[in-house]
């Protein structure tokens, strides 16, 4: 899980729209998994906006696979035909393209048997089991083939055709289990010690296990072999971006601020809305707040659907002594989602809202009447779940408004809620 996944992952409105945005960039292994840990953990109105994505993504993983199958088949590649349409198959178990899929790929068998090379007939997935409706069992390949068409066709390149015991472990590290994964890669790495994807996916695995020091020297690696570009469709995934998360969670902010400062200093957006996020991030906690505020300025413009950048650019002018910036900024950054009136679509940056609240609370007088506003629309946000912070938040407005008894309420539910959370964390 990368920093600013965790940075957001109590927040499931977030995560909703970073998998939306994800399955609309054409992230559609990671919009899934997304989804479908928001599934497992969450009921209502996310549990159906999760569960919509999730069938989007697979309808799309579907598409993409069977578009591979059938130019693999017309250029007679027929083993990777197979390959893709046993990949398809796992997607279309349960749909109504689930016939179509198994007639293909039998076709492509009976071609595979009468060529000259066929020694053995590729094994069929066994017919749809009706106890699984909804055919969410996956497979190694399957989740691998699906990892590596979410590449750009260069990266691709370097994965395919790989052996077992590396596609093995890439899944490990794409399903949360970095222990098996960095056994797997250790051995590869003893016999190619020089395989930049290799490193790559090494230092993934770090990471994800909470190394990020180790994981560094991996990228460092890494770097040298497969440059600064982006390596998926998407243009998220690339060196840089997991060298600096792997900085910032080693709590070394200092390191990437150096590396990064001579080509964004001068051109912020030069590495790309996420390298920008985590540059502005760290020059915020190195407390170079005059920089942040240029670079976050910069990013705010180019990047206008990112809802973190007015976030960090407001924490930089309250940090120079702006207040009244940081609330313009703000004011205009939830302004979008509150155009209707219910602060629903696009998804209300939360975070956004309560450095607002915060801030309005903060003004001499009160701004106590925007402050309430603000709060009414973080507790609809949240479907009336308010966290300890929330809590905290809305007993400051209460005492701000005259109500000390509603205030030592908050308070008291705040502690609670702390309470319970650190019994969760525990057990």
């Amino acid at each position: 899980m990368g920093f600013f996944d965790r940075w957001f992952r109590r927040d499931p409105e977030a995560t909703l729209a970073t998998a939306e945005e994800l399955l609309e960039r054409g992230n559609l292994l990671r919009a899934r998994q997304l989804a479908e840990g928001l599934q497992a953990s969450h009921g209502g109105s996310v549990r159906e906006r999760a569960q919509t994505i999730t069938r989007k993504a697979r309808r799309a993983m579907l598409e993409s696979t069977l578009e591979n199958a059938t130019l693999a088949e017309e250029q007679g590649q027929l083993v990777e035909a197979g390959d893709w349409l046993r990949s398809a198959l796992e997607h279309a178990i349960g749909t109504d393209r689930e016939d179509a899929v198994r007639e293909q790929l039998a076709r492509v068998a009976r071609k595979q048997a009468a060529a000259p090379e066929f020694v053995l007939e590729p094994e069929i997935p066994s017919a749809h089991d009706p106890g699984d409706p909804h055919g969410d069992g996956f497979d190694a390949d399957t989740l691998f083939a699906t990892w590596v068409d979410s590449l750009a066709p260069q990266a691709a390149q370097r994965y395919a055709h790989r052996e077992s015991a590396f596609r093995e472990a890439v899944v490990d590290v794409n399903e949360g289990n970095p222990e098996a994964a960095l056994e797997a890669f250790n051995a590869l790495i003893e016999e190619t010690p020089g395989d930049p994807i290799l490193h790559f996916e090494r230092g993934r695995a770090r990471l994800v296990a909470g190394e990020p020091l180790a994981a560094r020297e991996d990228f460092e690696i890494a770097w040298e072999g497969l440059g600064s570009e982006t390596l998926d469709r998407a243009d998220e995934l690339s060196v840089p971006r997991l060298w600096a998360e792997a900085s910032l969670e080693a709590g070394e902010p200092e390191a990437m601020v150096e590396r990064f400062s001579d080509p964004l200093l001068e051109e912020p957006t030069a590495g790309g809305a996420v390298i920008a996020e985590l540059f502005g991030f760290a020059l915020l906690n190195t407390e170079r707040y005059a920089d942040a505020q240029r670079v976050l300025t910069a990013a705010a413009h180019h990047f206008p659907r990112v809802q973190a950048f007015p976030y960090l650019l407001a924490r930089a002018h309250e940090a120079l002594g702006q207040p009244d910036d940081a609330i313009d900024c703000l004011e205009v950054a939830i302004a979008p989602s509150c155009a209707s009136g219910n602060c629903s679509r696009p998804p209300l940056h939360l975070p956004s809202l309560r450095a607002l609240a915060r801030l309005q609370l903060q003004q001499e007088p009160p701004n106590i009447e925007r402050a309430g506003e603000l709060l009414t629309f973080l507790s609809a946000a949240k479907q009336g779940q308010l966290g300890e912070s929330d809590l905290r938040l809305v007993a400051r407005y209460e005492e701000a408004a005259g109500n000390p008894e509603a205030a030592k309420k908050a308070i008291s539910a705040a502690e609670y809620v702390a309470a319970q959370t650190a019994i969760d964390d525990e057990i």
